[in-house]
This record gives C-alpha cells, sequence and structure tokens, in this order.
C-alpha cells in the first residue's frame, strides 16, 4: 500500500522531504469508443493516485517544509485537444487541478505541476504500432509535434530545479525544440513510434 510505502522510505532515510509522482496512462482510439473500464483507469492512474500516495505522505513532507512534483502534459494546452487520445489531457487538467487543492490546504509543502512535451518514454507501448501511427501522424499533420522528442533527463532536470528552488515553482512546461524540419513534414507518425521502442529497449 501507498503508506506501506512511506513508512519504509522514511524509515530507510530518516524522513521525507520530497515526492515525485509520475506514473501516467493513456488509451488511444476514438472518445466515443473509450469505455468505463478505460476511463476508470486513467484517472485511478493519473489523478487519484496522486491524492493517495499524499494521503500517506503528506505529514511527513510538512514536517520537513518539503516539495512535490507532479508530471502533468503539455498536450492539455492544445485547442482542441489531440484527437484520439482524448482521456488523457482531460485526467491531466483535473490533476493539475487537484494539485492546487492540495496546495491550498497545505502551505508548509510546496507543490509543482510540470507539463512536460513529447518524451521517448515507454509511454504507449500497450499499442501496437499498426495503431499509433498513424495517429501520432495526424498529430504532426494538425502541428501538435515539434519534429523531435525529449530525452527523460531533459524532464528530471526541471524535477530537480523544482526540488531544490528555495521557493516554489508553481508550474514548469517544458517542450522539445523544435527540429530543422518543419513539422508535420514526412513521415513523423512512424519514425517517432520507432524512435520510442528503440530508445526503449535500451
Amino acid at each position: 500500500s501507498c503508506r506501506s510505502v512511506v513508512e519504509g522510505a522514511v524509515a530507510r532515510l530518516g524522513g521525507l522531504d520530497a515526492l515525485v509522482y509520475c506514473p501516467g496512462t493513456s488509451p488511444f482510439g476514438p472518445i466515443e469508443e473509450i469505455d468505463a473500464d478505460a476511463w476508470q483507469n486513467v484517472f485511478a492512474t493519473n489523478v487519484i493516485g496522486f491524492s493517495l500516495v499524499l494521503n500517506a505522505a503528506i505529514r511527513e513532507l510538512a514536517k520537513a517544509r518539503g516539495k512535490v512534483v507532479a508530471i502533468s502534459s503539455i498536450s492539455i494546452d492544445d485547442r482542441p485537444p489531440r484527437p484520439k487520445q482524448g482521456s488523457y489531457p482531460v485526467s491531466k487538467v483535473a490533476l493539475e487541478a487537484l494539485i492546487e487543492a492540495w496546495q491550498g490546504e497545505h502551505r508548509r509543502v510546496g507543490f509543482t505541476s510540470i507539463a512536460n512535451g513529447d518524451t521517448l518514454t515507454e509511454f504507449g507501448f500497450g499499442e501496437s504500432p499498426e495503431k499509433l501511427v498513424p495517429i501520432v501522424q495526424r498529430w504532426a499533420e494538425l502541428d501538435y509535434m515539434y519534429g523531435r522528442m525529449m530525452d527523460p533527463a531533459d524532464v528530471a532536470e526541471q524535477v530537480v530545479n523544482a526540488i531544490a528552488s528555495r521557493e516554489t515553482i508553481r508550474r514548469i512546461a517544458i517542450t522539445p525544440r523544435y527540429a530543422t524540419a518543419t513539422p508535420g513534414e514526412g513521415d513523423f507518425g512512424q519514425k517517432a513510434v520507432e524512435t520510442v521502442r528503440s530508445a526503449g529497449k535500451g
């Protein structure tokens, strides 16, 4: 349980002064095909889990005047949201609202959300390339993509910045720098999926 994990960390480390919440999941496909189980799974992972971990950790974090960093997504700023990933930005908007609620009630702790852009992780590995490639290609055609993806170390650097800051950084937004090619040029969907899967095997 969350409580036993937190208690174990406190016992080993002598306290708890920072917590990073970074799980994320998303189904891919038309929004009308997302069933109740998929919606519940997305919110359980992307939103509710954050609160359950903090239920167990907040007392120790407040004692240390610690920091909490939660990974959100730059996709919540897309207007309209990226097609065929509707539940994901909805859940991340909810997460950012939840972060604000926790900050409002626990002012001895500093809360930061990091809205990160497309990053080389195992996100989406549960889906087939045949399903993902046309979806990502469509995102590129609609100019949601940057022509390249970030390394996880780029996001981790901002996590460290938020935790190390003497003050509370409420929100960080980080995206890839644009590639030299025009976004949407070429078969970026295929290249993006292949790049992510190759990185995940390393």
